[in-house]
């Protein structure tokens, strides 16, 4: 998963500037991955970043409430703020990418020294929020599947 983000915001920031040179219009029908029409990549960039965002603040968000079924509420509020960080247009997009990456790591980190096994780590209400947890989760992955086709669609086309 690291992995596929990271790829992913190496996308984002890299600026994709295409030059048209004289000549070169027929080499573009050569290209066996496509990219003989004109592409959107302002609409497909715009589109993989809505999807990353949304996806990232469904995992930040499952996080926060995994993180309160344990106890760990200080943690809980740092994912919250951060969710509401990554979705301030006003900050660089790079800049928001590069936090919500490593909030979520650095979430995943904590929550995977937690007790999880441990019958006495949770509390009955802890449970329900524990249950409550994997809505948001779930909805992470089949956010993060759809990111797939885009980001495939925009590597072919460039």
């Amino acid at each position: 998963m690291k992995k596929i983000l990271f790829i992913l915001f190496a996308m984002m920031i890299l600026p994709i500037q295409v030059m048209a040179l004289p000549g070169l219009d027929d080499l573009k029908s050569l290209n066996p991955l496509g990219g003989g029409d004109d592409v959107d990549f302002a609409g497909t960039k715009t589109e993989l970043t809505t999807l990353f965002f949304k996806s990232s603040a469904l995992y930040m968000e499952a996080q926060a409430i995994l993180a309160e079924a344990y106890g760990k509420d200080a943690l809980a509020k740092s994912l919250r703020a951060n969710i509401e960080y990554q979705n301030n247009s006003k900050i660089s997009e790079a800049d928001r990418m590069k936090n919500s990456i490593k909030v979520t790591s650095d979430a995943s980190e904590e929550i995977k020294k937690l007790d999880l096994q441990s019958s006495d780590a949770i509390t009955a209400e802890g449970k329900v929020l524990y249950a409550k947890s994997l809505v948001p989760a779930g909805k992470g992955v089949l956010t993060t599947i759809k990111l797939v086709p885009v980001a495939k669609n925009m590597a072919t086309n460039i």
